[in-house]
Formats: structure tokens, sequence, C-alpha cells
């Protein structure tokens, strides 16, 4: 691994203005409902990379991402680019899969939001009449090379009910094992910055497309890799100890705040392997007390199918 100093001075060009990536996820919707605000990590992104891989028919079940055991310990007060340089280690250790563009990239996770309730039509001024936290499991079939429709299902967390199905049109989604990124910190951070769309400050915008790039989908161990070292070379990136990610699993954040909001990403504070990413409340934003985790992901596992509906 490059020592800091040098990967600082590679990571130096000068951001460049957000141009556009990938929609947002699906979410359910419901009558006289809607759900709201700018920062949501609700990319369709998330990744954890395979642990299994079946050459013929290649369903491979995550069981954990990149290494197994810890690599060099990083105390969860240091800086933010020694413990994304320490997740970047350990995403090289990741199985290198190619999937075949006529297969699915299945996630399972759970997930958690504020959902944002308004009565009124069209043609009347919207009244907010109140908000509540839904948490969901979640199970996904995205094509990987993007031509294909997909789906998702949803369902209550702790519910053994049936799944709400919500199909995904192949326009609508970006390829689930993209192919052709940077795999080099420099390479990496200018094409965050270059595909990067929404209305927060470049910086943050970045950090965001971040997130959504490794969720709900498959990268090469390299561009994981890549990823998080330009992550290290994002200005105002910080480190939170002792957090919980949507399932529940302890860890360690790299975050960066913004107009009241902080964006995380989560990972084991022992192996360093990514776990989910939340959005928290830390400021003045829409009126809601801080504290407030408007936003959770954690990925439980990840695999490549042949068909929608087929587990690992």
């Amino acid at each position: 691994m490059t020592m800091i100093k040098d990967l600082g001075e590679a990571l130096a060009p000068e951001p460049h203005s957000p141009s556009g990536l990938r929609h947002r996820v699906l979410s359910s919707t419901r009558s006289g409902t809607a759900t709201v605000g700018r920062r949501r990590w609700l990319g369709r992104r998330g990744l954890v990379p395979v642990a299994a891989f079946a050459a013929v028919v290649l369903a491979a079940t995550l069981v954990a991402y990149g290494r197994g055991g810890p690599v060099e310990p990083v105390d969860a007060s240091a800086d933010a680019p020694r413990l994304l340089l320490a997740a970047a280690e350990t995403a090289l250790d990741g199985p290198d899969l190619t999937p075949r563009p006529d297969q699915f990239v299945y996630v399972e996770s759970v997930s958690s939001m504020v959902v944002t309730e308004y009565t009124g039509g069209l043609r009347d001024r919207l009244r907010l009449t109140g908000r509540h936290q839904e948490s969901h499991e979640r199970q996904v079939w995205l094509s990987a090379d993007g031509t294909r429709d997909g789906l998702v299902q949803l369902r209550p967390r702790g519910s053994d009910g049936a799944w709400e199905d919500l199909p995904v049109s192949a326009p609508e989604m970006a390829p689930a094992a993209p192919v052709g990124l940077p795999t080099d910190a420099a390479g990496m951070r200018e094409y965050l910055y270059r595909n990067s769309r929404g209305a927060n400050p470049p910086d943050q915008q970045a950090f965001i497309t971040l997130g959504d790039l490794i969720k709900e989908s498959y990268v090469p161990p390299r561009v994981l890799a890549a990823a998080f070292q330009a992550a290290a070379g994002i200005p105002g990136v910080e480190v939170v100890p002792h957090v919980v990610d949507a399932a529940g699993r302890p860890g360690v954040a790299v975050a960066r705040e913004d107009d009241g909001l902080r964006e995380e990403l989560i990972f084991d504070a022992r192996t360093y392997r990514f776990l989910g990413a939340r959005s928290i409340v830390v400021g003045r934003f829409e009126n809601q007390p801080r504290g407030t985790v408007r936003y959770a992901s954690a990925v439980l596992r990840l695999s490549v199918v042949d068909r929608i509906g087929q587990h690992p």
C-alpha cells in the first residue's frame, strides 16, 4: 500500500462539478405518503465481494467480504485515511469474479428509512402530517450488464409474511456488475467527481456517489480498493467510532458532514470489511431531531445467480 503522504499527493486534482451517475433505488410507495431528503444513501449500489464462486452456476454466497482475519490494527481514533487504506487492503483480498452479461447480482440486506407523510393533491398545498421509521428486509436481483429487467422484494423486518414485489425496468438501473471502472486512486477520485449527481457541494456529493457505487453491486477487488483509497483524498472525511449498522452489527465509520447531515460508510472494526451505510441528522435539517437516522442499510449477502428468484 502506498504511504498516506504519497496518496494525498496523488489525489489532488481540482474537483469537478457533479454531472450524473445513478438513479436512486426504487422504494415502496403508498397513497398519501412520500419520502423526502436530498442526501439519503438511496442509490442501488451496495457491495460486499462474493466469498465463493461456483464455476458452472455462478451462485456464490457471501460469508465474509475480503479477508477473514484482522489486518494491521487501526485504532478507532485514527484518522480516516489510515482506516480507508486498511479497508482497501482488505478489499484486495476479495475474489475477482467476472459475471456473465446475462446473469444477475443478488443482494440480501436490511434497511431503514424515515418516511415523511403529507396530505393534499397536486393542486393543493402539501401539508406535513407526520414522520415514521420503516425497516425492511430486502432482496434484489439486478442485471449484471443493465440490459435486463430486475426485481426488488421488501417485507417488514422480522416478518415471515409475503414479500412485496417491485419490478425494476432495465432503463432505470445501471449495470449491477459495472466494467471499465478505474483501478487506481487518482482515476477513481476523478471518476467520483465527474459522475456525481445532486445538489450537494462537490466533495459531499463525491462521498455520496462512492456509497452509491459500492452498494447493491459487484465490483472487482482492485476497483473497490481504489474507491476506498479515493475516499481518503476527499476533504473533510472523518472517523466515527462505535457505530452500529442497520443489522445491529457494531463497527467504525468514515463519514462526512454537510448542512446538518452526516453520511457514513461503516466497516467492521477488526477486519475493515464494508458493512453498510447510514445518513444521520447532526444539525438543523428539516426540523428533525439530532441523532435521527434518516437512512441505513446493511449488506448481509451478495452473490451472482443465473435468474431472478434464484437464491444462493
